[in-house]
């Protein structure tokens, strides 16, 4: 693919995107039975938690590419937009949705236990974010007038840091009744849009502030970006490292729900915003086109491949045992072979017609 090609697009976004969904393979491509690395598991996740700013990202970027529709397109209704966004969204949901519960049912489980995961967002990994975003579109819709006052937007802020305070105290001080209630939290599953709709007016703030945030990413020297990441990434791998072990078994739930993520979205975007293209050599942006324009199929196909591998991962390496360093090697490996595998498909499969369902 020719960059040249790609002129109206914002490469800042394109990159974003390439990166998020490289990391979002990437925590999918662990293919090992827990049993046979259970002493390290947590370590293991801790040690990757400043990654975590990649689905905050994408949820970002959403809201970013659909405020800046709205607002370019102001003599079309946005509930024509609205709809829009929703029905391309809703194709590839319903088939990637149908075809894992079709392998779940295949497996011998009940139509029940297919029905809920379809509910919790859990029928393949990663499925929680289609529905979030199926949510979440009319809702911006509806209150993105509201955004307009920094008032407004600050309060949501406040809101959702207090949904997440209210997170950990249910963990460290909630006593049989905060253990109670992570445990209907657990059953509700991440589609729970109270983790998620601060990057709403985020994604609407970034769009209409994006010229001044372009002369400050400008302004800033390539230390001080490093540096700024470097530092959200150290909260993060804290407030992750500080909440997660204390919830036990339900931590995935709960993965995302960490105040830091707010904090490393902006940092991420504000580092970010003055790359161009001509900065990087061609073939490395050829990939970052390439990645971000089959995000939608990467994020589908690699969730279901990552429950396939997986479960030929207990079959075969069951009775064996891992360290640290040998888990990290069979992450980097996964990723590696489910990003390229992922990648390929959704390449083979808008060639043979199906853009709706990869793109």
């Amino acid at each position: 693919m020719n960059p040249i090609d790609q002129s109206n697009r914002i490469f800042f976004l394109d990159l974003l995107k390439a990166v998020s969904i490289s990391i979002v393979v990437f925590y999918h491509s662990l293919f090992l039975p827990i049993n046979t690395y259970f002493s390290v598991a947590i370590a293991e996740l801790i040690i990757h938690s400043p990654l975590r700013f990649c689905v905050p990202v994408f949820l970002t970027i959403s809201f970013f590419l659909l405020e800046r529709e709205l607002s370019t397109s102001k003599e079309i209704s946005p509930w024509l937009i609205c709809r829009k966004r929703l029905i391309r969204l809703a194709i590839p949901t319903g088939f990637w949705f149908g075809l894992a519960a079709l392998l779940t049912f295949a497996k011998g489980n009940s139509l029940q236990e297919v029905f809920t995961k379809i509910l919790t967002g859990d029928i393949y990994i990663g499925a929680y974010f289609l529905l979030v975003l199926l949510q979440l579109i009319p809702i911006f819709i509806l209150i993105r007038s509201s955004f307009q006052k920094t008032r407004n937007v600050l309060i949501l802020v406040g809101l959702q840091i207090a949904v997440f305070v209210t997170l950990k105290v249910l963990v460290f001080y909630g006593g049989s009744f905060g253990y109670d209630a992570i445990n209907i939290l657990s059953n509700v599953g991440r589609p729970l849009i109270a983790y998620w709709f601060i990057y709403m007016p985020l994604g609407y703030f970034l769009y209409h502030r994006h010229g001044q945030l372009l002369e400050l990413s400008s302004s800033l020297e390539f230390k001080h970006k490093m540096g700024g990441f470097l530092v959200v990434s150290f909260l993060l791998l804290l407030e992750y490292a500080n909440l997660i072990p204390n919830i036990g078994n339900h931590f995935y739930v709960f993965e995302f729900a960490l105040i830091t993520c707010i904090i490393s979205t902006l940092v991420v975007f504000v580092c970010t915003f003055s790359i161009q293209s001509n900065q990087l050599p061609l073939k490395l942006v050829s990939l970052i086109y390439l990645l971000s324009r089959y995000s939608l199929g990467i994020f589908c196909i690699n969730g279901i491949l990552s429950k396939v591998f997986s479960l030929l991962g207990r079959a075969v390496l069951k009775e064996m045992t891992f360290n640290l360093p040998e888990v990290l090697a069979a992450r980097l490996i996964g990723w590696v072979i489910l990003l390229s595998i992922s990648l390929v498909l959704a390449i083979q499969m808008d060639k043979f017609g199906f853009k709706a369902l990869v793109r």
